[in-house]
């Protein structure tokens, strides 16, 4: 790993491009795999992308593709990017978000094959978490709340903490609205599950420098 992280540090195009596709990969595993069979959302525009998946198959018996649902929330939000942080940082955002759209549509769900929801928030969690921790080590964002916060960090001083916690609370409500209050406990798990991989695999790789 340590070796790993040394050459992507000396070839920031290539670890950005690897990292786009391993953070791609492990979203559309955690998403289609774990979190959707278990009733179990994600953190920020993706757990939003699900929200809207599951209020259309509800309410208007629509399937719209969680990706293509992640592609349109971020859009304006790759145009705030655009014109605050440059051309490079926006073009792998969009790179990255590109990638996770087409991951998810071609992973294959197997539908209810664990029927325990905390193993699959905590598994989802983890290999989620994986995926954006190695993102966000390279200097890749992955869009969404990140985008946000660094343009609200630069621009205003503000700390994106809140906005994100307030986001969030509003994912684990809705979770338990669709599905019932144990299902924002599960949501919330893989939440800090998620969290935990990030900091710690940031915390690791940086340490092992």
């Amino acid at each position: 790993m340590t070796q790993i992280m040394l050459y992507f540090d000396r070839h920031e195009y290539a670890a950005r491009i690897v990292a786009a596709i391993i953070y791609a990969l492990t979203s559309a595993i955690a998403i289609n795999i774990f979190w959707t069979p278990g009733h179990i959302y994600s953190s920020g525009f993706t757990g939003l992308a699900q929200i809207l998946n599951t209020l259309g198959l509800r309410y208007l018996h629509m399937n719209i593709s969680i990706g293509l649902l992640l592609i349109l929330l971020n859009v304006p939000v790759l145009i705030l990017g655009y014109r605050k942080l440059g051309y490079r940082f926006t073009m792998f955002t969009a790179l990255a978000l590109l990638l996770a759209a087409i991951a998810i549509r071609i992973v294959p769900s197997p539908g209810t094959w664990v029927h325990d929801p905390l193993v699959l928030a905590i598994f989802g969690g983890g290999i989620n978490g994986f995926g954006t921790g190695f993102a966000l080590r390279t200097g890749l964002s992955t869009g969404g709340l990140d985008i946000i916060g660094i343009v609200a960090r630069k621009k205003f001083g503000m700390r994106m903490g809140a906005v994100n916690l307030t986001f969030n609370f509003f994912i684990l409500l809705t979770a338990g609205y669709l599905f019932g209050p144990q299902y924002a406990l599960y949501t919330g798990i893989s939440l800090i599950v998620n969290a935990y991989m990030i900091d710690n695999f940031i915390r690791v790789s940086k340490s092992s420098k």
